[in-house]
């Protein structure tokens, strides 16, 4: 797990900037512009300023600038801050923004004033100030807003809504404004007058009203905000600053006015509409650069050179697609916190670039990022033993291709790369029709196990949930064998039968995943101890693993037999001849020997493979004597015992003396009872889509180690006679059913 202490690493939200010092987006000479005419050159009749940018492209921290800029050129403009969102209540709105309006009225008046202003003061005290008449204004809006909202939208004068109200309603209102009870517009009138009387003993006064995330409203609340800034609040002396959403906008006054053009209406309401300058997705990538880079340096700075392909694919993050999917700075921030959020929880050895990938697609690819999981957990069956389905290559290939073209990269998907990041999809990539994924290339697996990336069978879940599948084995597990192994071969026996008898849906799945992570170590990865540990462990339990996985009962061969085989041929095993003298897994023990036979073109010299040998002539030839001299002591007995008794006849009979072979093997199948177990052991495996997985008794076979055709002949005696039916006459006629003439003949 990464380092959590470093203050960089703090997760930041998705907050605004407050300071033209932290911008990154070259904001600085348009927030002079705007606040320049805030302070110099609107008029004192009011004016209404709408702040246009998507979601996340950085209203609010624009708006944040410029009331910095303001304040910094000591201005006499008194900023208020106006928060509908936090409100809840569309009819409080009006009322609620009155008040605010009112408190600043009042605290500049205050700041204006001088103790000698006596008639300030008693109009103050007896309500008859500016901030008293506003307050008023705001509880008669409440009324109509809570008896009448709908009349609103149509006359905001309030006019309509006192007649809807009724005499009675309108003696209510009344006890607001005094017996004379004044108009609403006459209200506002005076208002408006005495606001602009103070602009006539002050020096140029402003109050700009910041009205932030108006777009996130209901519609109705929407309009309810263009009302106050248009109708009901258009003030003197008053700025409004509303930052929104152009197209959400838009689409809300649609919605509730049901008109067809909300650009016409919306362009009516404001004097002035700034759009906040387009991001450069160079700033963007580069934003996000910068604060990656601040909280971890070293995945910018190392890099594993034994990972080529390592800036490769920080190009294709940081410049393709970041470049593609980030466009607001909002989404840098967010990708940024979704890095900060899991990557310290990771573990140390775990890819960056590709955690920052999928973090990348999850956020602004939703589509993709569910593909990824489902692709990878069908990439992670194949540690499991399993594939996918027939059709499944074609399919998953054309939701890829879709994916892909919504995203815009269509027939360019080549140059996304996406092959970098997942394993079998060059296919995809590549061809055009004719696409497939699931299609790895040779050692393209490995690959990714070996780096531990996010599209290794064993580790791809530990991106997404901070965990292993469950089928895998953690790096500390493989640690931990490698370590027992480097003290003897004892300590590993003791680890693999652990994992032998650790439970699963396929019995003997953590020893291959084992064998397999050890395989895709780099090449002299493990030191001499670890290589003869290796060794004695698995020629200790190799063939107790097949027994538990019954492997050869279901397919005929053992991939982790050949798996072990690889795994051994890693050490170049030297004391190999040490292991075939002592090993106890001589089924295993012999299926090498006949490999390394093969490899030197034994026995008839014609399928020599200089490339496959990992044994030398000398080193041959002692294992071999080591191990035929063992298999005449121990008999055939222990012979059938194995789970691949085959292997071992092969082995004798064909880098053996084959004569003695078959000698030794007629004086033992006098009696029934042995005849029956050599000719169960010298059974095959074959699978047909009509009769499924069968277990053929060959001529070939049976006669290549003693006469076939007498063979044949006993085993149908044994079958009929005057005796009773018994286990020997079953078992004699099962072996019967499995005959294959297949007139092949072989001498001795």
């Amino acid at each position: 797990m990464n380092d959590t202490n470093d203050p960089s690493s703090r997760l930041s939200g998705d907050r605004p900037l407050k300071s033209i010092e932290d911008d990154q987006f070259g904001l600085k000479t348009i927030v002079e512009v705007i606040a320049a005419n805030l302070t110099r050159n609107i008029t004192i009749g009011g004016y209404t300023i709408g702040l246009e940018g998507n979601w996340g492209s950085g209203k609010t921290t624009l708006a944040n600038f410029v009331m910095e800029k303001v304040k910094k050129d000591d201005s006499p403009i008194k900023v208020i801050r106006f928060d509908p969102w936090l409100i809840g209540n569309k009819s409080a709105f009006i009322p609620s923004f009155l008040g605010d309006l009112a408190t600043s009225v009042d605290e500049y008046e205050q700041s204006t004033k001088r103790w000698w202003h006596i008639i300030f003061w008693i109009k103050r005290k007896f309500g008859r100030g500016i901030a008293a008449k506003i307050t008023r204004y705001g509880k008669f809006s409440l009324i109509l807003s809570s008896t009448t909202m709908p009349l609103a939208s149509i006359d905001p004068t309030g006019a309509a809504a006192v007649t809807a109200v009724g005499l009675r309603g309108f003696g209510e209102i009344s006890k607001f404004f005094g017996s004379t009870a004044k108009a609403i517009p006459a209200l506002k009138s005076d208002i408006s007058a005495a606001l602009l009387k103070l602009s006539a003993h002050n020096r140029f006064p402003r109050f700009v009203v910041v009205v932030d995330d108006s777009d996130r409203l209901e519609p109705p609340e929407a309009l309810e905000i263009l009302r106050l800034i248009r109708e009901v609040a258009d003030f003197p002396l008053i700025t409004y600053l509303v930052c929104f959403d152009k197209k959400i906008l838009e689409q809300q006054v649609c919605n509730v006015l049901r008109i067809s053009e909300g650009a016409e209406y919306i362009e009516k309401m404001f004097n002035q509409i700034i759009s906040l300058p387009p991001q450069e997705p160079f700033a963007l990538r580069r934003q996000l650069t910068n604060l990656l880079r601040q909280s971890f340096p070293a995945e910018f700075t190392t890099v594993d050179q034994n990972e080529k392909d390592y800036g490769y694919r920080k190009y294709l993050l940081f410049d393709v697609w970041t470049g593609t999917l980030l466009k607001t700075p909002r989404d840098v921030v967010r990708l940024t916190d979704a890095i900060k959020f899991g990557w310290v929880y990771l573990p140390a050895t775990s890819d960056f670039i590709d955690f920052g990938w999928l973090q990348l697609v999850k956020l602004k690819a939703p589509d993709l990022y569910r593909f990824v999981q489902s692709y990878l957990v069908n990439v992670g069956a194949f540690r499991d033993g399993g594939r996918p389905g027939d059709n499944e290559p074609e399919e998953q290939a054309k939701t890829l291709s879709d994916i892909m073209q919504n995203l815009g990269w269509g027939e360019h998907r080549h140059r996304s790369g996406i092959g970098e990041f997942l394993p079998g999809v060059n296919r995809f990539v590549l061809e055009g029709e004719n696409k497939k994924v699931f299609q790895f290339e040779s050692g393209e697996l490995a690959h990714f196990e070996k780096n531990r990336r996010l599209g290794s069978p064993s580790h791809w879940r530990q991106y997404f949930s901070f965990s292993l599948p469950t089928y895998a084995l953690s790096d500390e597990e493989i640690a931990e064998f490698r370590k027992a192994a480097a003290l003897g071969g004892a300590e590993a026996s003791a680890k693999l039968v652990e994992l032998l008898g650790r439970e699963h849906t396929r019995p003997g799945h953590y020893v291959d995943v084992l064998f397999d992570r050890l395989n895709d170590l780099p090449d002299n990865a493990l030191t001499d101890q670890e290589n003869r540990g290796i060794g004695i462990a698995l020629s200790d339990i190799m063939d107790d693993v097949v027994t538990v996985s019954q492997e050869f009962v279901n397919s005929g061969h053992s991939d982790i037999w050949s798996n072990a085989v690889k795994l051994l041929k890693r050490g170049k095993a030297a004391h190999f001849r040490n292991l075939v003298k002592n090993g106890r897994a001589i089924g295993w023990l012999s299926e090498v020997l006949r490999g390394q036979g093969f490899a030197h073109g034994r026995p008839d010299g014609n399928r020599a493979n200089s490339e496959r040998q990992w044994l030398d002539d000398k080193q041959l030839e002692g294992a071999i004597a080591s191990l035929l001299n063992r298999l005449k002591k121990m008999g055939f007995d222990s012979v059938f015992r194995s789970p691949s008794p085959l292997d071992i006849l092969y082995l004798w009979h064909q880098l053996g003396d084959a004569t003695e072979l078959r000698r030794l093997l007629s004086r033992w199948t006098k009696g029934d009872t042995q005849f029956l177990k050599a000719m169960t052991g010298m059974q095959g495996w074959s699978n047909s889509s009509e009769t499924g997985i069968g277990h053929p008794l060959r001529r070939s076979t049976v006669a290549a180690f003693m006469d076939a055709d007498g063979a044949k002949s006993r085993l149908q005696k044994l079958t009929v006679g005057e005796s009773a039916v018994n286990s020997t006459t079953l078992q004699a006629q099962s072996l019967l059913a499995e005959w294959e003439d297949d007139f092949r003949r072989e001498s001795a």
